[in-house]
């Protein structure tokens, strides 16, 4: 049996008021001063021996609900969270990648433009002043290019007027 507090001795007009009469494992009555009782002493006490009950409640049960709540934040942070950044991060660098691929192969093409038009320009000034409207194809048979610009992105260049044009990139700088 395991050591239990019976109560607070009050009014017994004696120097025990105030003590707690403790009832040991091995069946035997100490008071909280550490003076023990006989079974006749603590007969004699009873009468003024107050108990303090708390009233019955239910046992602590656990929340499963709030714990699996915790559990599953705990989760999202250390494992979802990550997992997404990282997969948005990879998407992002590849759309930049993409992006920046596009940018590049627009710069060249405009590059290639402008080099058709010089050729061109060229072409005209030797055969038709005014004229200005060769295509690409007769700009290199001529010399007036080294070879047919070929745009990253496959468009196809033609000269329209003055302006060398891309099928994808369209004239403008």
């Amino acid at each position: 049996m395991p050591r239990t507090n019976l109560g607070m001795i009050q009014s017994s007009n004696t120097a025990r008021d105030g003590m707690q009469l403790i009832q040991e494992d091995d069946g035997s009555f100490t008071l909280s001063s550490g003076e023990r009782l006989g079974p006749a002493e603590v007969d004699r006490l009873r009468p003024f021996l107050v108990t303090f009950e708390l009233p019955n409640a239910a046992p602590k049960q656990r929340n499963t609900g709030m714990i699996v709540a915790i559990v599953a934040a705990v989760l999202l942070v250390l494992v979802v969270l990550p997992v997404a950044w990282t997969v948005v991060g990879v998407g992002s660098l590849r759309a930049i990648g993409a992006v920046d691929q596009k940018n590049a192969e627009a710069e060249a093409c405009t590059a290639n433009r402008k080099l058709i038009e010089n050729a061109e320009k060229a072409w005209a000034k030797d055969y038709f002043p005014g004229l200005g409207q060769a295509p690409v194809e007769q700009l290199v048979e001529e010399g007036y290019l080294d070879g047919a610009p070929v745009c990253p992105s496959g468009g196809e260049y033609t000269v329209v007027g003055e302006w060398g044009s891309c099928s994808v990139h369209g004239d403008d700088y």
